[in-house]
């Protein structure tokens, strides 16, 4: 999906919930792609990471999604604070 969405012209794909619980997965499309071409988000709760719709609380912590992506070249990053 990745590749048809950018051979449709987007200019960038999001990924949240995969970034939480198939990084390997994400790095490869970092790998392959480009880290230009992706932005992650998160939903965040009392700044845990939520997932599956905000039903599933990961032990991840926003600041561990940046220390993981960060070196890996992701420079756009979104954030929801769902707990507003």
């Amino acid at each position: 999906d990745v590749d048809k969405a950018l051979k449709l012209g987007a200019a960038f794909v999001s990924i949240g919930s995969m970034a939480v619980k198939q990084p390997e997965l994400v790095k490869e499309w970092i790998d392959e792609f480009g880290p230009d071409k992706f932005i992650i988000g998160a939903d965040i709760k009392n700044s845990i990471i939520m997932i599956h719709g905000w039903l599933t609380e990961t032990e991840m912590r926003w600041k561990d999604l940046l220390e993981r992506y960060i070196p890996w070249g992701i420079e756009r990053f979104f954030c929801t604070d769902i707990s507003k």
